[in-house]
């Protein structure tokens, strides 16, 4: 059958569509189907390894770690391009975590605690020097808590209340063990893990140990709403939660050691550790993923962003000097990378 001509657009339907065409542009819309989520390798062999990253959105991301001979290894995206960005200061950085009007604060050796106010870093003078701050989280940037130790010994507490940092006492019997993160969902509910499977539990005037379920160490605590979780382990992996109720494991079969958990919406959580590991609460329970990247670098800090992104740090960073920074992202963002 021979193919019937195609009748020319007219000059007023040309003109209907291009006008169409441009509100869509204007309105950021597409006829498109969205990408799916994938994983995306984002830094790789950078010369501080990384240990912690946070953001506001998928566009303003920050993550720190270690110091490679030019000062603490600290990249921020913004602008659609990633910077490093310097602190004046020496050392390893441990965590980053940051508040909706831009303030961001990293800790790590010896005692360091830095805040950023949007132009620079200034250090901020801490009850010690010594001690390692491991973490550090809260609710507002004048209401903050961070937590550390000496390796696996002398953990402690510290509170900023916008003025000062100042020690908080810790539970009687507490000796001899390190905290590792702290994390929470107000002033009045903030939880801290470490050595040997410690939970506590601040309640806005006190602190109180809680049966985790575990002696296993637990490195990285993560609250979203009345949900829970701890990981850790030693070789394998360790997985803690809770729901409003006691502690209870769950952790999936075939996993090795954790060290960075992340919940998100609908019922999801991310674990992070050794050489690449990743877990993942879907909803219906913890299991271990195959994320089909290969990677040799040991994944040690998680976040997940507002649009449900997941975003790993780490590299070679179970011993000294930590090397070899490695940043993946798993979500439908376009993710610009320095690799």
């Amino acid at each position: 059958m021979p193919r019937l001509p195609v009748p020319p657009m007219s000059a007023h339907t040309i003109a209907t569509r291009s006008a169409v065409a441009c509100v869509l542009l204007f309105l950021g819309l597409s006829c498109a189907e969205p990408l799916p989520p994938r994983w995306q390798i984002v830094h790789r062999h950078l010369g501080g390894g990384l240990l912690s990253v946070w953001g506001r959105s998928s566009r303003d991301v920050w993550t720190v770690g270690g110091d490679d001979g030019e000062g603490p290894t600290v990249m921020h995206l913004f602008d659609g391009r990633w910077t490093r960005v310097p602190t004046s200061d020496r050392g390893d950085l441990w965590w980053v975590h940051g508040w909706a009007d831009g303030t961001v604060m990293v800790s790590g050796a010896a005692g360091r605690i830095l805040r950023w106010d949007g132009t620079s870093f200034s250090a901020m003078p801490t009850p010690s020097t010594d001690a390692i701050v491991f973490g550090l989280w809260g609710p507002t940037p004048d209401d903050v808590f961070a937590v550390g130790g000496l390796g696996r010994t002398s953990g402690f507490l510290w509170h900023w209340d916008g003025a000062a940092w100042s020690p908080v006492a810790l539970p009687e019997g507490f000796d001899g063990r390190s905290l590792f993160k702290v994390w929470g969902t107000s002033t009045d509910d903030a939880w801290v893990c470490g050595t040997d499977g410690v939970l506590m539990h601040w309640d806005g005037s006190a602190l109180e140990t809680v049966a985790s379920n575990t002696t296993r160490t637990l490195f990285t605590v993560h609250a979203l709403g009345d949900r829970v979780a701890a990981v850790g382990g030693l070789g394998a992996a360790t997985v803690v939660e809770r729901r409003g109720g006691a502690f209870t494991d769950v952790t999936p079969a075939f996993a090795a050691q954790l060290f960075g958990v992340a919940l998100g919406p609908d019922d999801t959580g991310w674990g992070v550790g050794l050489s690449g590991t990743v877990v993942r609460d879907d909803g219906s329970g913890w299991a271990l993923l195959d994320t089909r990247l290969d990677l040799g670098e040991t994944l040690h800090g998680a976040w997940v962003d507002p649009d449900g992104g997941l975003w790993a740090a780490g590299g070679q960073v179970l011993a000294a000097p930590l090397v070899d920074g490695a940043l993946v992202y798993f979500g439908t963002a376009e993710v610009p990378s320095t690799r």
